[in-house]
């Protein structure tokens, strides 16, 4: 049974994964439906619907999810990352009242340090307060789908970077680079490192929902070849057009930061995808779908166009509000 008929609902449709989903869908003869908190997205046209809900409220989840035949979980708070769960089984409810075939976008920290190329039978064994969460929320999902309560997929995928994100973990700053500042990054700046262009990302997300014996499962999708950290910083400001500035930040340093900072608390618990070879294995996708991921060096560039368009908007209303 296909659920490629219906209404496509897009939660989290102006985030960085949830609006790449929202720009392929648009591409597609799909019924399309994106809901974000504010009801506004500007790059989508008129003809797309954007319905306003919060995902912490129940009953306005389940409205913006009516008559959805697929739903898109892109919700992932940053900052409170502990709403992850509450969330998740919010929109488990929705997509069982609706009958909808659960998409979820998941990310990697619910592994514990790798050994060695991340396969979807890697060791959940997460080490940060975050990975918790990101594992008991997929939890949740595999185990609505076992029951029969929903029917589900979880799509994964490595640091992933690309329009509606200004920076790609672990601390690439593509504004920085675009205003010739440091990007500060953390761990093994010459160990490789996997990261995912968020198209790429999208388009498995859309594959697993067409594709009924995926369902069921986790899918590590692919991303181009892992390259140091190092690498792609030269990468990002070779495409802004600056001298690269790269600062490490250590072990130490962040240690004491992670005290003030919750930002810095977040990356010393994550060390362990820094400070070592970090690379996901994507192979299982690769045999059952194929794909081409986008090269690194056209992901930048696409990256760096959004930004500089981001950057002459916002001077363009400044000029207009002298």
């Amino acid at each position: 049974m296909s659920a490629e008929a219906g209404v496509h609902v897009v939660l989290g449709g102006s985030g960085s994964v949830g609006s790449a989903v929202v720009r392929l869908l648009m591409e597609r003869p799909v019924a399309l439906r994106a809901v974000n908190r504010s009801g506004r997205i500007p790059f989508l046209p008129s003809r797309v619907p954007v319905v306003v809900a919060e995902a912490v409220a129940p009953d306005s989840l389940r409205r913006a999810c009516q008559g959805a035949a697929v739903i898109y979980h892109c919700i992932h708070p940053s900052r409170d990352y502990g709403l992850l769960l509450p969330i998740t089984r919010h929109i488990i409810d929705a997509a069982a009242g609706a009958g909808a075939l659960l998409v979820m976008a998941g990310n990697m920290d619910s592994y514990g340090p790798a050994t060695g190329p991340l396969a979807e039978d890697a060791p959940l064994r997460p080490v940060s307060a975050a990975g918790r969460v990101h594992q008991a929320a997929a939890a949740l999902v595999a185990e609505a789908h076992t029951a029969g309560r929903v029917r589900a997929v979880i799509g994964r995928a490595a640091h992933c970077y690309g329009p509606h994100s200004r920076h790609v973990w672990p601390g690439v700053d593509f504004e920085a680079a675009l205003l010739g500042r440091p990007t500060v990054v953390i761990g093994d700046v010459d160990a490789p490192h996997s990261y995912t262009y968020v198209d790429d990302f999208a388009r498995g997300l859309v594959a697993l929902a067409g594709r009924e014996e995926a369902w069921g499962k986790v899918w590590h999708i692919p991303g181009a070849p892992a390259l140091p950290v190092r690498e792609f910083v030269k990468l990002v400001y070779a495409e802004a057009a600056t001298a690269p500035r790269l600062r490490v930040r250590g072990r130490l340093g962040l240690a004491v930061r992670s005290v003030v900072s919750p930002e810095a608390d977040w990356l010393r618990q994550m060390l362990h995808q820094f400070d070592r070879p970090f690379v996901v294995d994507g192979s299982r996708f690769v045999v059952a779908f194929g794909a081409q991921p986008t090269p690194h060096r056209e992901g930048i560039r696409r990256t760096m166009e959004w930004h500089r368009r981001r950057q002459n908007e916002a001077r363009a209303v400044a000029l207009r509000a002298r």
